[in-house]
């Protein structure tokens, strides 16, 4: 198999989050999420055609990797 046929293969195997998607997964505006893409808190997306779409794998990878935001608690 060659390296094209193993990304096409992969392709077809990950699911793919729109922006519509992505932003309510992470309770933030689209406006947002782009904002974040542009300053490289989210990867950027693959684009298909004039489609913006981010592999569900690749996108919990990295959000599992930012560090978390102490939650405050009420006394």
């Amino acid at each position: 198999m060659n390296l094209k046929s193993k990304r096409i293969h992969q392709m077809q195997n990950d699911l793919y989050l729109t922006a519509e998607q992505v932003s309510q997964l992470l309770h933030i505006s689209i406006r947002s999420l782009f904002n974040h893409v542009s300053n490289g808190t989210i990867p950027q997306p693959i684009r298909l055609g004039n489609r913006r779409l981010w592999p569900q794998q690749a996108l919990h990878d990295h959000v599992c990797k930012l560090p978390r935001k102490k939650s405050k608690t009420r006394k």
